[in-house]
């Protein structure tokens, strides 16, 4: 079977307005810096109280007691004395008793249970039936018998974009619910200032008319939930139950000023006129083809160089001259209709678009070869071709890969689904932002290019995520887009090599040792001090923003995301799960619990914090790790959650509560063996069966074993095979396999990590051309140049190379020949990079087209290795050489005589006075047609190859051809 064709593409670029985040770097003074205010009240600090801690006359507490017995089983239930509406309440309902029940759910019976539930509770919910609309794109089946439904508020056709009520259904029974800002409203939905009016009052605040100012896209009228005390920093509500929610009818305004890529957004009353919100709307980050893997620190053994021959994975590609796309599979792999025509990309696809600040992205190579975006050659925009740059090759691989992993868990995401724009090599340092677009910035100002970091890419993408998750953007939305780049790298600190010298500040508790902008194990960091909100927040964050606590957005993601992180290395290892099963289990739990996640991420009223909310990512991750349809008993890892979340004072309830014990229903899965091999068809991976398993999936990496791992397939019980016909023959890829049950909750270790290939794996990384003396010096090939080609091997594989050596072929040598063809290498480390002693040498013959693309083949060899093959293409100039070389081609040269001496050979031939050096050429047929040079001299007329007696084919033939001082051969 031949192997078909395989090149890297391109995506197609779409832009999204929308609101929009950053990274929180060095951030340059902003156009409208004195301008920024803060909607007063616009954080509603919620602080849940349990219903045991009301006074024992309370009537409400009397109406909950009341529920419980009626409803039966363990409930916990908090309350939010601001709304009088339970924050969350944990028990179990059966709604649909019966499988046949259970298979026939779908959103409309699940909503009119829901609203039955609701009109039989008004004693101690309220009754809100008119006000409450289903939000269907929050709502859904997020796997197997797990249904979420998300209510939002609404009054006169408008949305109180930050209430809800939500309802968690598992087998059929309801098992968590709760209000999150659900109260009366008292201002109509109607607005008094138009939308225009509203607009001009915005421009008039910041003292502009509007011109060169552009709506990104047209006004949006909400209704928003604030804290009727309305002060310039949230409290803890202390008024009378019931009445700690006020609301405010606003006109939401996002623009951009003309040539600036800052997203603000305006909010503006619509009753009154008042502006009342003004902001930077952007998320900022850092971003990287070759591909940086994780960062641009030139680490090389922990990913931090740029690696040649990465995937464009889903690009796409034309053919010839035909305008239709195509899209290449995950690993840019696609075939040729017609191997003599050429293939062009533009770095767009399904998934992502490049824009380039540097310029267009449109790569051409012949069909006989690997379509190569090589690696970059300077930084930011010098030395590289148009917007073919280490940073738009890196951002399209990483946004790819993390987006192709999401879907794995959730495949009806329509953000994930659909492609992303991603500019690169803006002309701006020490940032990257999303503004519904991934905005990644120029290396600079002590801060690396974050195109090339797949922390800071990850992050602007979580943030995309975040706001198209059908909730809505969490509080805080960092917070969010850190947990996708923790997850991505499995490290904790984000967006390593941000900063080219020195760590980050901590917020004043400093770093031990991550060049990102944040680090989240505490224990990386000089105080050595888990972050709270009573301690972190309270003294270290200042500002205010959309968060819980209503501080920096960006501070406040501590305490959220180090919880995550001491779930994954600490609290679950701590049940005795392996470190790797661990992070497959911490990952799965955050993604399957972010369709519709929206709101705060914990409750917060300084100094208390809880997650005794239902939008709380603690209680949403709890609903995601229940297996029988009652978290009252708790969960198969509920422990594990709540000392992850309990350490940074955001869990709920108490260690000892039934609800937070490891309780599960789940069969024991035992841990697959697993061994993988290469075969023609592909790779094929082999494990152990693992009983009590109704399936397995099979997970791949493509940068190391340490790293995220993406589903790429899953087979029933009964099979143990699988073979993974997508990665390139030559790349190094990294398997795990992990056992399932009947219940899909239920999952077993994943399996050992397993290499293919297992040993060394060289890669042709860097070739750079080197045209003098014999050529203009320009680096780039011209008719009848003569070159050296340096050229620099990597070993991506897990073992040190020793061995090394290079051969380099002609694959047309009517167009070039190869004139030093052989090279010896030092031996070459485990994903490191290394240089020959010697260059190879090539002569472009003089009668080539120009312009056009050169082709040669390189074989790479080490020992105990077999040998790999590497394409290079070489474009020529765009004017060919007027002017012949200084002297003729000489005439045929003749006599050439052979003698044996040994095992070498030693070859003479007849003076040519014409020739300035001699070629001789070998091939294993007379017609001379694959012909390589065997050896070379500069004017002597004799030449000794050392062991060509006692290698090579049986017959071998060889002739003579004088040469000119340019290398051009006669006949």
């Amino acid at each position: 079977m031949n192997p078909r064709p395989r090149f890297l593409a391109a995506l197609m670029a779409v832009a999204v307005t929308t609101v929009a985040f950053g990274f929180n770097g060095q951030v340059a003074e902003r156009r409208y810096e004195d301008r920024i205010k803060y909607r007063p009240g616009g954080s509603v600090a919620v602080s849940a109280k349990s219903v045991e801690a009301l006074e024992t006359g309370d009537a409400l507490r009397a109406g909950w007691a009341a529920f419980a017995q009626r409803e039966g089983g363990h409930w916990a239930i908090y309350l939010d004395e601001r709304t009088g509406l339970p924050t969350v309440a944990t028990g179990r309902i059966g709604w649909f008793d019966g499988e046949a029940a259970q298979a026939e759910l779908d959103l409309d019976r699940l909503e009119s249970r829901a609203r039955d539930f609701l009109a039989r509770n008004t004693s101690v919910l309220g009754n809100w039936a008119r006000e409450l609309v289903l939000d269907r794109d929050a709502s859904g089946e997020s796997e197997h018998g797990k249904w979420q439904l998300v209510f939002r508020q609404q009054r006169d056709g408008v949305r109180v974009d930050n209430a809800r009520f939500t309802f968690h259904v598992i087998q059929g029974n309801l098992v968590q619910f709760g209000a999150s800002r659900i109260a009366p409203i008292a201002v109509p939905g109607t607005p008094k200032i138009q939308s225009g009016a509203a607009v001009r009052n915005l421009w008039s605040y910041l003292g502009v008319d509007g011109s060169g100012h552009t709506l990104s896209e047209e006004p949006e009228l909400a209704l928003v939930a604030i804290d009727p005390v309305r002060g310039a920093s949230p409290s803890a509500w202390s008024g009378a139950r019931g009445e700690g929610v006020a609301h405010a009818l606003i006109w939401r305004i996002p623009f951009t000023v003309d040539g600036e890529s800052t997203l603000w957004q305006g909010e503006v009353d619509a009753l009154s006129g008042e502006v009342l919100t003004f902001e930077d709307a952007t998320h900022y980050t850092s971003i990287q083809g070759g591909v940086y893997p994780t960062a641009n620190d030139e680490d090389c053994p922990s990913g931090g160089c740029e690696v040649n021959a990465y995937p464009m994975p889903f690009a796409a590609y034309f053919e010839g001259f035909n305008p239709n796309t195509s899209i290449a599979d995950e690993f840019g792999n696609f075939t040729c209709n017609d191997p003599t025509d050429v293939v062009t990309t533009r770095l767009r696809g399904p998934y992502v678009g490049i824009v380039d600040t540097c310029g267009q992205v449109l790569q051409t190579r012949p069909c006989s070869g690997d379509l190569a975006l090589e690696l970059k050659n300077g930084e930011n925009c010098t030395g590289n071709d148009g917007g073919n740059t280490g940073a738009s090759r890196s951002a399209f691989y990483h946004v790819n890969r993390v987006a192709q992993m999401a879907r794995s868990y959730l495949p009806g995401n329509t953000f994930i689904n659909t492609p992303v724009t991603v500019n690169t090599n803006i002309t701006q340092t020490c940032n990257a932002t999303w503004s519904g677009q991934i905005n990644m910035y120029n290396r600079g100002g002590g801060c690396g290019n974050t195109g090339e970091n797949a922390g800071v890419l990850t992050h602007e993408w979580g943030h995309g995520f975040d706001q198209n998750d059908g909730g809505g953007f969490d509080r805080t939305s960092e917070a969010y887009a850190d947990t996708v780049a923790v997850f991505y790298s499995r490290e904790s600190c984000v967006g390593r090599g941000f900063f080219l010298n020195g760590t980050c500040s901590g917020y004043g508790d400093n770093c031990l040792s991550c060049t990102g902008i944040r680090d989240h194990d505490w224990a990386a960091r000089a105080a050595n001090t888990p972050a709270t909100p009573s301690t972190w927040v309270q003294n270290r964050c200042g500002g205010g923003g959309s968060s819980p606590c209503g501080r920096s957005v960006h501070c406040e993601s501590y305490p959220i995301v180090e919880s995550v992180f001491d779930l994954a290395t600490r609290d679950l290892p701590a049940m005795g799960i392996d470190p790797d099963s661990a992070w497959q289990l911490a990952e799965r739990l955050w993604y399957e619990s972010r369709d519709g996640s929206g709101g705060d991420i914990y409750n917060c009223s300084l100094p208390d914090s809880d997650s005794c909310g239902a939008t709380s990512w603690y209680q949403r991750m709890r609903v995601a790790d229940d297996d029988d349809g009652d978290l009252s008993n708790g969960t198969p890892h509920a422990a594990a959650l709540f000392a992850a979340f309990d350490r940074h004072d955001i869990a709920c309830g108490a260690a000892a509560d039934l609800e937070n014990q490891n309780t599960s229903t789940c069969p024991a899965l035992t841990q697959p063996g697993i061994a993988v091999a290469r075969e023609e068809e592909g790779t094929r991976i082999d494990w152990t069966a693992v009983p009590n398993a109704d399936s397995y999936i099979v997970f791949r990496a493509d940068r190391s074993c340490d790293v995220q791992h993406v589903n790429i397939g899953s087979v029933p019980a009964g099979t143990t095979t699988f073979v993974d016909t997508a990665v390139t023959p030559g790349f190094t890829a990294y398997y795990r396999v992990q056992a399932v049950g009947a219940n899909p909750t239920c999952r077993g270790a994943v399996s050992e990590c397993a290499v293919n290939p297992s040993g060394v794996n060289l890669i042709r990384q860097r070739v750079n051309v080197v045209d003098t003396p014999l050529g203009n010096g320009d680096g780039v090939l011209d008719a009848g140049e003569t070159a050296r080609i340096p050229v620099t091997l990597f070993n991506s594989g897990v073992e040190d190379a020793t061995g090394v050596s290079a051969r380099l072929r002609a694959v047309d040598r009517s167009e070039v020949r190869v004139i030093v063809a052989d090279a010896a290498y030092p031996n070459i480390a485990a994903k490191t990079e290394a240089g020959s002693g010697t260059d190879f040498e090539i002569v472009v013959q003089p009668g080539v087209a120009c312009p056009g693309i050169l082709s040669l083949s390189l074989e790479m060899n080490a020992d105990d290795t077999p040998t790999s093959t590497a394409s290079m293409t070489f474009g020529l100039g765009e004017v060919c050489p007027v002017a012949t070389c200084d002297d003729a081609v000489p005439g045929e040269t003749f006599g050439l005589r052979v003698d044996r001496s040994g095992s070498d050979l030693v070859f003479s031939w007849d003076e040519n006075t014409e020739a300035a050096g001699y070629f001789v050429l070998s091939d294993d047929a007379p017609q001379f047609g694959d012909d390589d040079v065997a050896g070379r001299t500069d004017g002597a007329i004799s030449l000794t190859i050392p062991g060509a007696a006692a290698s090579g084919p049986s017959i071998e033939f060889f002739k003579v051809r004088g040469v000119n001082s340019c290398n051009w051969e006669g006949p």
